[in-house]
């Protein structure tokens, strides 16, 4: 089993690396190898500082000891040239072993008890997962053969990258959530379409499907994915939906669904507030025009605070909708928000890494996007396995912004021996217990080497 710590995720990473082909021809510079060469990019990704191996190279050069080869075990850090080259050329089958390397973390810190904290008891202990899209790259100039394309009315371009980004979410678990493999949007030889989030989520299903199954997972998803084709796809791999719907968008419910419904009331109290939730409820509506149309169950929501304003969403369900679920059902629904506001946009507004362009390519963008996410993952898991790295985000008011910020600064100067030495010094440091002897340690690691030319003795005349 993965030991869940940074060393152990770190080894396991390393250790899919070795069953990975080397797209390099031989003759070509192969002085570094292809584990280092995929330890060192994600190396960058972990700390979320594009900067990263330029700043231990250097220290490699001043102190003969760096941060990469102690907490990433790189032997020889390849250049930022090397790295994009091999990951330009990373063919679809070894970029699918990464991806299957997400669910091998995900089935260990499920087998180690964690992941039960996610499920929903009430909903027969399903695991929720928010289904969404986001860009990973944008630009109004540079492009690529794979980007997408919009054409504005004046007829400027809009270029960007994409991807299906499902993430584990919880209703209860506040700013935590578990990245899962993405699923690639862009163009490709021989498509007269552009490629869309609706066939990227239905190209997702096909390929995890019986994980999806396996797992027991709900997919909570945004109105958009409340479309036929996909909400039978979700069904054919024995998993639920709970969708948002919206009146503009699905017009054949919401004509159904008049003078039909019933409605509920119940009052709760969560979190030290009084909640008075009116749920308005219809079964078996077809969710378009045609006899043969899928037939969905709906319900809308008006939750009341005692503080604060209320809040209204309406959702379709392959769930069988009772009244002492429908608070399940809707909190279930709402996470769907979690998986962007706590996965999309920390990793765009909090760090560097997505609101990054590491570069197009051929899948240059794809391999970097996904090293994003699995570092992501592994930081979340850390989370909970880890008791040093819980307690500094802790003093931080978890914030990760400033957790990346400062270790990428403490590793840019400092050579550390491993991830807990790394970890045991920011704690001090936030306790105001760092001594001269913890500094003096650090800088004693690596004797510094002289730069400066030899003195030549002149000879004895």
């Amino acid at each position: 089993m993965i030991e869940l710590s940074q060393k152990g995720m770190v080894a396991a990473f390393r250790k899919t690396c070795e069953g990975l082909k080397d797209p390099r021809k031989k003759g070509n510079n192969l002085q570094y190898s292809l584990v280092n060469v995929w330890s060192s990019g994600f190396a960058v990704t972990f700390f979320q500082s594009p900067s990263f191996l330029a700043f231990q190279r250097l220290m490699e050069l001043n102190r003969g000891k760096n941060n990469v080869r102690s907490l990433f075990k790189v032997t020889d850090i390849p250049t930022d040239d090397q790295i994009r080259n091999v990951f330009d050329m990373t063919e679809q089958e070894d970029l699918e072993r990464i991806y299957a390397f997400f669910f091998t973390l995900i089935f260990a810190f499920e087998q180690q008890g964690y992941l039960k904290e996610f499920r929903i008891k009430e909903l027969d202990n399903t695991l929720p997962v928010a289904m969404d899209g986001t860009d990973t790259a944008f630009s109004k100039v540079i492009s690529c053969k794979g980007c997408l394309v919009r054409t504005h009315e004046d007829g400027h371009k809009d270029y960007s990258h994409k991807m299906i980004a499902p993430m584990i979410v919880s209703p209860y678990k506040k700013g935590i959530v578990l990245s899962l493999p993405p699923e690639i949007i862009l163009n490709t030889d021989g498509s007269s379409k552009q490629d869309c989030e609706i066939n990227g989520a239905k190209r997702n299903l096909k390929r995890y499907g019986k994980i999806y199954e396996a797992m027991r997972v709900t997919f909570t998803m945004d109105d958009l994915y409340s479309h036929e084709p996909l909400c039978r796809d979700i069904l054919a791999i024995n998993c639920h939906f709970i969708s948002v719907c919206k009146e503009e968008s699905h017009k054949t419910i919401y004509e159904w669904i008049k003078g039909i419904c019933k409605t509920y009331t119940e009052e709760y109290f969560e979190n030290g507030k009084r909640y008075t939730a009116v749920y308005t409820y219809a079964l078996e509506i077809p969710i378009k025009d045609g006899k043969d149309a899928l037939t969905v169950n709906f319900f809308d929501v008006v939750i009341t605070a005692s503080t604060g304003k209320p809040y209204h969403n309406s959702f379709v369900t392959c769930y069988p909708l009772t009244e002492n679920k429908l608070r399940a059902l809707t909190a279930c629904g709402r996470a769907k928000w979690r998986g962007e506001n706590e996965g999309h946009n920390m990793l765009k507004n909090h760090g560097p890494a997505l609101s990054h362009n590491f570069g197009h390519g051929e899948t240059l963008s794809s391999v970097m996007v996904t090293l994003i996410l699995l570092s992501f993952l592994m930081h979340t898991i850390l989370f909970f396995t880890d008791h040093l790295y819980i307690a500094i985000l802790t003093k931080l008011s978890f914030s990760r912004q400033t957790f990346f910020r400062d270790a990428s600064a403490l590793t840019r100067y400092l050579p550390f021996a491993d991830f807990v030495q790394l970890e045991t010094f920011m704690l001090k440091g936030l306790n105001n217990e760092t001594t001269q002897e913890d500094l003096r340690e650090l800088m004693d690691q690596g004797t510094a080497k002289n730069l400066s030319p030899p003195v030549v003795e002149k000879a004895a005349t």
